[in-house]
């Protein structure tokens, strides 16, 4: 009888266990958390101590709609920039996703973007750049720079165009011939970038901060290990998401708003979608504290 009884409660705990864990599952992809950091630096300029710069990455249709907006309306953020990924050629209608949030949303006044590997692999992508442009302040930088003014004072903004590749020569040719267009003055200087696993190419350059995306989190994270998996196959890359500190200079590698990830069956010919784990979808606010 008593061993019954200890049966029950075991099934009973696993059952609720079994419920919670889906309802977790549920819950971290079906909504967009807010990460905090704050960069430190003697560079930049009191008159931007407390400047707050909004950061989304790899949004890639997903739709989060007025959860999103409201989000974003209430940190009153300075600036808000994209890392990339900012539709997908794979999602049907995700250019529509940016449309809405384009429209509808209550956005800061500087509105800046680099595009990622989905944007550019799609062939509407500069229609799609065109339009965002057309109907807001949003503006894509492509191995261009701006100057950001407050106070009488400035930091400058470069924007680095997607490669079309991560890893060998061909990456690093490529991060060599396009940063010598951007390269960094003096004063405080932010790249924002769309591959974090390429980072640490720019360990021989004078930007300050390097924002970037494309990692996804790692899609599942391992407690005390972080990301389990890069997009292309690496396993617990360095960067794939959070706040570094490399050679003076910081990194900050958003998780990422959206889960675009799939499995495809080609025996069944059936795509599944792989959910995040321990990862929530993220906003990533930045704010800058002038020392």
């Amino acid at each position: 009888m008593k061993r019954k009884k200890n049966l029950k409660i075991t099934a009973i705990i696993l059952a609720v266990l079994f419920i919670a864990g889906i309802a977790e599952l549920i819950w971290e992809n079906k909504t967009v958390g807010v990460t905090r950091y704050t960069v430190e630096s003697e560079e930049i300029p009191a008159a931007f101590d407390g400047y707050k710069i909004l950061l989304l990455a790899d949004i890639q249709g997903t739709d989060f709609g007025d959860q999103l907006y409201r989000k974003i309306e209430k940190e009153r953020a300075d600036l808000l920039v994209f890392a990339g990924d900012i539709a997908d050629t794979y999602v049907p209608g995700s250019e529509k996703v940016i449309d809405r949030l384009l429209e509808n949303c209550a956005l800061p006044e500087k509105v800046y973007g680099v595009n990622g590997n989905h944007d550019v692999a799609s062939p509407s992508y500069e229609s799609w750049k065109a339009h965002w442009e057309s109907i807001s302040a949003f503006r894509m930088l492509e191995n261009e720079s701006v100057t950001l003014e407050r106070g009488g004072e400035s930091v400058t903004l470069h924007g680095m165009a997607d490669p079309g590749y991560s890893e060998g020569e061909l990456a690093m040719r490529y991060v060599r011939e396009y940063r010598e267009k951007i390269t960094a003055g003096a004063g405080y200087n932010i790249l924002l970038f769309h591959r974090g696993e390429m980072l640490d190419m720019f360990a021989e350059d004078d930007f300050d901060l390097i924002m970037a995306g494309h990692m996804h989190g790692g899609q599942v994270r391992v407690p005390f290990l972080g990301g389990l998996r890069s997009p292309y196959g690496r396993w617990f890359p360095e960067y794939s998401g959070g706040q570094y500190r490399v050679d003076g200079r910081d990194f900050i590698v958003s998780r990422g708003v959206g889960n675009p990830a799939s499995i495809t069956d080609p025996v069944l010919n059936v795509t599944a979608p792989i959910p995040r784990v321990l990862n929530r979808g993220e906003i990533v606010v930045v704010t800058l504290k002038s020392l």
